[in-house]
This record gives structure tokens, sequence and C-alpha cells, in this order.
């Protein structure tokens, strides 16, 4: 079976570990040091500001600025120094150079982002304090670049602003979704189209998507799905309203649209419950209202770069819940002599010395990581191999600050993502027409638009669930089945301390290079009747339902 091979990085990190100028040899998390050829433009990658040309003139032409630069990065510095830097980097800007290294030595670059002059949104705080259900946009103009362009040209900012200096907001956190086509509510501006001109969503689940005998594709194994979840979850999430409203039945104007449930669905827990509750995305403020004329848009929590967000965050109070302090290092709990992801070890209870733990919750730059054993899974080995990276650029650069080294470390991970992506997940995804359908890289463009769509996230990109099985193994080494067994799906949601309790994430991987998928034409009922079942008491969903409403 093909996808995911282990696969060796050294290549990636090549220009770092050793010293080497940023100049080559296929570095280009942002399409910005090196010759990328992943795709980096079509992810949203940024200008390749250091490579080619004399690189000794940028230098000199930075070094000009550099004591009033030096006063800036080590005493915080005020307005005056602040555009001194700027000045500088804008020269450096102008005549493009391969000299990041002697850049940050000379301290013309902070690998601190600073984000005091701008304004900075987290959705956990409109969720709580936002009654009107709508989530507002991250807003930033060119000054916004200007003010901290050193950083912008050597790192990505944690929420994508000023990936694109001429138009900071294109693909950063807390934007609306694009769309391809206009909306289409039933009343022009908010309210989902009604049932009489569509069937139930739960009868569309239960009548044709779930119909039919299933197709195992025997080339291709469930990390094609798993990887698949997780670059979905990197690049898009949207803002969810609060679950509370949604407690009954009954429908919530602009915020609640249950589906109900026909008395001939063979499914007694939803019959039982009468019908199944959906929370309706939060609207973008300023849409979805017929006096302002607006169609109701919604909003991108992530950024659409993939970036690594799922494990970095994608905005500041998150990306600080990962960090390890000022270090170069991510978070990670011991747990059975292994490295997991961080979690509060005080919910295991008990059991836990015994080496079991009875209930986990791991934090990670995404409140998904739970949501499955698989995906858990792959979370935990990028935090690992953030780790790794970071020890061995340590080890090799002693003077290098923590900051630093956690800045490198990011986008050599980040462009480890995209290289997986577009070397072994897109070729399969789209078959012999992938290279006819992406083209070749040719360079930055600050023109395209690297916006999320909302046809993408809401349809397109979900037919990855039609590739889920019902069941996973688990296996060990020499390739028989751990002692605790395989898993069925429902059995691996927001069950978390399996990974802990049941040998950890290898037996997890193992399987699921060894399961094929499910070709996407019909949907397991794993999917449709069962999922999240173990994780609530009668709290069964059914995805499709939910894709489809």
């Amino acid at each position: 079976m093909l996808f995911l091979r282990p696969v060796h990085y050294f290549f990636l990190i090549n220009t770092v570990i050793y010293g080497q100028e940023f100049n080559g040899g296929g570095y280009a998390i942002n399409g910005q040091f090196g010759e990328g050829n992943w795709q980096t433009q079509r992810l949203g990658g940024q200008h390749g500001q250091f490579r080619g040309g004399n690189w000794q003139n940028g230098l000199n032409q930075a070094q000009s600025g550099r004591s009033e630069v030096n006063t800036l990065t080590s005493q915080g510095g005020g307005a005056n120094h602040r555009q001194a830097a700027s000045n500088s980097c804008d020269q450096i800007l102008k005549n493009p150079s391969s000299a990041i290294e002697q850049l940050i030595k000379g301290r013309l670059i902070n690998p601190i982002e600073d984000n005091s002059q701008r304004y900075t949104l987290y959705a956990a705080d409109f969720a709580r304090t936002n009654k009107s259900g709508c989530f507002p946009q991250l807003i930033a103009d060119s000054a916004v670049c200007s003010q901290a362009l050193c950083y912008h040209l050597a790192y990505r900012s944690i929420d994508g602003v000023c990936n694109n200096l001429a138009r900071p907001t294109l693909g950063a956190s807390f934007r609306a979704y694009m769309r391809y086509l206009p909306a289409d509510y039933s009343d022009g501006f908010s309210e989902p189209a009604g049932s009489g001109r569509r069937p139930m969503a739960r009868e569309a689940s239960r009548l044709v998507l779930a119909k039919g005998t299933p197709f195992i594709h025997d080339q291709i194994n469930s990390m094609f799905m798993q990887l698949g979840q997780l670059v979905a979850q990197d690049m898009t999430k949207a803002a969810h309203q609060p679950v509370d409203p949604c407690s009954s039945c009954a429908p919530l104007v602009g915020k609640c649209m249950p589906v109900p449930i026909s008395e001939q669905d063979n499914n007694t827990i939803f019959r039982q419950k009468g019908c199944l509750k959906v929370s309706r995305s939060a609207s973008v403020c300023g849409t979805g209202d017929q006096q302002q004329g607006k169609p109701r848009e919604q909003l991108n929590e992530n950024t659409a770069f993939v970036d690594g967000s799922t494990i970095y965050g994608s905005n500041a109070k998150d990306f600080l819940k990962v960090r390890d302090g000022r270090t170069g290092f991510l978070k990670m709990s011991n747990f059975n002599r292994m490295m997991v992801l961080p979690f509060d070890a005080s919910s295991c209870g008990a059991a836990t010395n015994r080496g079991t733990c009875a209930a986990a919750t791991f934090v990670t730059g995404d409140t998904r990581v739970n949501m499955f054993i698989g995906l858990s899974s792959l979370y935990t080995i990028f935090v690992r191999e953030h780790n790794r990276i970071s020890r061995e650029l340590q080890s090799l650069n002693r003077a290098w600050s923590g900051d630093r080294l956690f800045q490198e470390t990011r986008k050599i991970v980040g462009a480890e993502i995209q290289a997986v992506l577009y070397n072994e997940f897109v070729p399969l995804m789209l078959g012999p027409s992938a290279e006819r359908l992406i083209g070749p890289y040719n360079g930055y463009d600050q023109n395209v638009d690297p916006t999320v769509a909302n046809e993408f996230t809401a349809a397109a990109f979900r037919f990855g669930h039609g590739t889920i099985v019902e069941q996973y193994s688990r296996l060990m080494e020499n390739g028989q089945s751990i002692p605790a067994g395989p898993f069925p799906l429902n059995e691996g949601t927001f069950k978390s301390q399996k990974l802990l309790s049941e040998g950890g994430i290898d037996p997890v991987l193992r399987g699921f290079w060894n399961t094929p998928i499910k070709r996407p034409q019909q949907i397991t009922a794993a999917v449709t009747e069962h999922l999240f079942s173990a994780y609530v008491k009668h709290g069964t969903k059914d995805r499709k339902n939910t894709n489809g409403q």
C-alpha cells in the first residue's frame, strides 16, 4: 500500500543545522529561503526575500542602522528606534539577499514577535462575552507590517498577519472564508435553505450516503485519511456558537437548526431524542443582516496557510499555552516512560499509580486534538519532531537564544508538513492529473489570495469522511496485534487516555499504515450512526447529517 512512508528530512534541516546560508536546497516553509518546489505559493507562502543576489550589499545597507537597531532589540527602544529598524529592513526588501544569518547575529532581526502595535483576537474571549453570537474579523493594514518589518521578513506571525506585506490580512486567522459562488440562503441573507426545497439532511444521509456496499482501496492506507484530517485542521476552523442555546429540538433563529428524525429511522437513539441538534457556525459581525444588505459569512479561526498551526496555534494565547517558556521547545508530559502531549495528570485519578489513566485531555495549538486517537498520534509526532530538531539546532548553535531556536525549528516543521502534503498526499488525492491541475511553482505572487473557500471547507474536503473504516488495528513491531486489540472508530473518539494506557502512539500508527482506506462513494455506519457514542452516553451523531445541514 502507498502512503505514508517514514520520511527522512535531513535535506530540509541541512541549511540550518550546519550554519549554511539560506539560499537553496528546498528549505521554504514560506517560500522565503530557498527554491522550495512543493507549491508554497498555493499555500499562501510568503515572498522569496533572501534568495539570490549579493547578500553583502544587503548586509552593508542593514549595518548602516545597526547601532540604532541594537538599542531597539536589546532595550525595547522607542518609536525612533522602531522606525530605524523598519528603514533598514525596508532597504533589504528592496535589494533581496541571503544574509539572514548575519542579520540575526547583528540583531537586525529580533526573533520575538512584537504585537504591541496591533490588534489581536482570541476565540474563547468572544465565545464567553459576545451574546450576539457573531465574531469580528481581524483588521490590519500595511503600516502594521512596516512597524515590525524585520521580523516579518524572517518569520511567520502566529496569526498569519503580514505574510503578504501589501495585504496583511490575506490568509490570516479570524477572517471570513471566501466564496466561489454567491451564498444561497432561503431569505437571501441568513436562514438556511428550507426543507421545502431539499430533503432533510438525516434522510439524505440515511437513504443515500449510507446505502450500498463499501469498497476497500487496497492501494492506499489509512494514513491518507489521517493526514487529511490534520491538514484540514491546520487550514480551517469554523467559529461556532456556544452549544448551550442548542439544548432542545426547537430551532433558534441564527443559532440552532435541529434536524427532525423520521419515525422510519432505524436508529433507536436518534428516534428517542426526536432530533439531531446542530449549532450553526458563528457569523461575521455585520453580515447576515437584511438591513445592512450583506449575506451571512462564516469566520475561519485558523490561518489559511499550511504552517503547523495545529501544534503552534493561530493566535498568541494558544501559542503561549504550548511553548515551553522562552526555550526552543514545545511542552510535553512524561507518562509511562513516553513523551506525550501535555495534559493534566490529576485527571487520571488513582489509576495513575498503576500506569493507567481514566481520562485525559491533551493540549496543543488546536482544541480538536482529542477528537480521535489517530489524530492525536500525528499531533504527537510533530510535537516530538519539533523538540528533536530544536535539540539538534541547540547542540550545533550554542549562541542561539531560545527564541531563535524556536522560530527556526517552527519553520522546519512547517516545511516538513508541506513536503509530505505536496509530495505524497496531493498526488494520491488528485491522481494522474495532479501536476496538470496544480502546475509548477513559479515564485511568490502577492496577488494570489490564499483565503480558504467556504465550498472547500464545508463540502469538497469532507470527502475524507468517506474514507473512514469501521475498525482500526493496533500492531506491535512484529506485526501482531497488541493485547488491547483493535478499536472501532467510536472507541477512538475523545479517548486520548488510550494513548497513555494502551501502548502509546506507535501501535496506532502501525495499524494505520496497515489498514487500507475505504473508497469514498459510501459512508460507513461508524460515521452515520455511532460517532462519539463512546464519548457521551446516548450522544451519537451522524457526521454526514451535520455536513449536509
